[in-house]
């Protein structure tokens, strides 16, 4: 999961690492859905 997790990880430890990773910022990783998302949805293309 975006080098968080190797892969192959139960989707309840990569849950973990991204709450652990944002702790403190903020954000909440449902936030980041949306972004992730759309961005998948664009072949993973940055837009400039």
């Amino acid at each position: 999961m975006l080098g968080l997790t190797e892969e192959g990880t139960g989707p309840e430890i990569v849950a973990k690492r991204w709450f652990e990773l944002l702790d403190g910022t903020g954000i909440n990783p449902i936030d980041m859905h949306p972004i992730l998302w759309n961005w998948s949805r664009a072949n993973f293309k940055p837009e400039v």
